[in-house]
């Protein structure tokens, strides 16, 4: 069984991974101010965003799921050989698995920084508040005088990444997908959903099935994958 959930966490991983680049390649993010991205520079106001990101590509658990994995593999282990080809596939394998994850984060970031970011709304929003230039839609009021939308506080106008007068308010996950399909689409709501989807189901998979490996080694709870998977889910 472990097998199978191994191929099923990397076929969530492949969905994640081309959802979010199928949305980078419809932003048309210059490749050029992504390599700057990689020029070590913090502003004040992307320490939030920077401390999410290195908690979304670092997480404690995958340690303990991956160790746990890795001790399943059937090898020899008084064999030398076979001990130092099993550790650099062990290493290529965390190294691959590290890259998708920077693949999916750099994506998502690339495509909300290029369709949402305005210079605009950093000047209008408090210091300490983050907000983004989300497109009006037909929606929209007056949106020079302070005003909520959709239960979010709007700051002002600002000119949107598809030309459009847009609206300085946080963007969240709630509205994330109407967002995005007002720059780049109906289809890209979809592609988003799709991969959030995949995302959700992954990290809840893999947390549960490192909890498992952990409860076994400290607790000596034996439970079948596919049975811990779906009572956690249930709940």
């Amino acid at each position: 069984g472990i097998r199978k959930l191994e191929a099923f966490f990397i076929f969530l991983i492949a969905v994640m991974l081309a959802c979010f680049l199928w949305n980078l390649a419809l932003e048309e993010v210059p490749l050029a101010d992504i390599g700057q991205g990689f020029v070590p520079y913090l502003d004040q106001r992307g320490t939030t965003q920077a401390v999410a990101i290195l908690g979304a590509v670092i997480m404690p658990h995958n340690i303990f799921l991956h160790s746990a994995l890795v001790q399943t593999r059937k090898l020899d282990r008084h064999n030398t050989r076979q001990v130092s080809q099993a550790n650099f596939y062990f290493g290529l394998e965390s190294a691959l698995a590290l890259f998708a994850s920077f693949l999916i984060n750099m994506a998502v970031l690339a495509v909300f920084a290029k369709a949402f970011h305005s210079p605009e709304c950093l000047l209008r929003a408090p210091e300490g508040v983050n907000v983004a230039c989300v497109p009006a839609g037909a929606s929209l009021q007056d949106v020079n005088h302070e005003e909520y939308h959709d239960g979010e506080k709007v700051y002002g106008s600002c000119t949107a990444s598809n030309g459009e007068v847009g609206r300085c308010t946080a963007c969240g996950l709630s509205s994330a997908g109407d967002s995005l399909s007002l720059v780049l689409g109906h289809y890209a709501k979809i592609v988003w959903a799709i991969g959030l989807l995949a995302a959700g189901q992954s990290a809840t998979m893999t947390g549960t099935f490192a909890g498992q490996f952990v409860m076994e080694g400290f607790l000596r709870l034996r439970m079948p994958s596919w049975q811990r998977v779906a009572l956690t889910r249930v709940i």
